[in-house]
């Protein structure tokens, strides 16, 4: 005999196993959504600082000195030096020292390691991204390291290739960070006796 009951519960049984499946899907497909890099819309400020040994980023008031967390977290354990802003793709760039590796921060403020682009063993701290040029620069003094820049058009032959402009025995500065000029292409930097450099990355 044929038992009713039993045939209904592996219908049902069968109806939840495919609901399942429907859940998880649209959640891989969410996840995969969410790891694709989504650019920002704009620069969300006009100053940012970054700091921590779980970094958060602070957008900063020029002109009164008040300051917001933007970001409590970016996703890593470890601090990120050297961030910019973009203008080419929207992204902001960083050095990620939990990687050792150049990192692209999405519009969600996680980092999205760059792998296989350092060249050297360092880590860095001093850094920018060219407004002229669609490059990430980053220094580092002594013989050893230098001035560097990265690829970030990928258009052209050298994205993300870590390229040594000059060595850092030559290019020496005691310096903390540098930032490019909007408009005339140098990049501009303090260093420890607060002597302001204006440096020609091309050379």
């Amino acid at each position: 005999r044929v038992d009713v009951n039993a045939k209904n519960w592996a219908f049902e049984f069968s109806a939840i196993i495919l609901l399942l499946a429907c859940v998880v899907f649209t959640q891989s497909a969410s996840s995969q959504e969410l790891l694709a890099p989504t650019a920002f819309t704009e620069c969300p400020a006009k100053a940012f600082l970054t700091q921590g040994k779980q970094p958060s980023t602070y957008a900063v008031n020029l002109v009164t000195g008040d300051y917001n967390v933007v970001a409590l977290s970016h996703g890593t354990s470890s601090p990120l030096n050297a961030v910019g802003f973009n203008t080419h793709d929207n992204f902001f760039y960083g050095w990620s020292r939990e990687h050792n590796q150049p990192a692209r921060i999405h519009n969600d403020w996680q980092i999205e390691p760059l792998s296989d682009v350092n060249i050297t063993t360092a880590t860095f701290y001093v850094g920018d991204v060219s407004l002229a040029q669609n490059k990430y620069y980053v220094y580092r003094r002594g013989s050893a390291y230098g001035l560097y820049s990265v690829g970030l058009d990928p258009a052209a032959a050298d994205f993300l290739k870590m390229i040594k402009i000059i060595d850092g025995s030559q290019l020496f500065l005691r310096i903390y960070d540098m930032a490019f000029h909007p408009s005339d292409g140098y990049a501009y930097a303090v260093d420890s006796v607060g002597v302001l450099y204006q440096i020609d990355v091309s050379d």
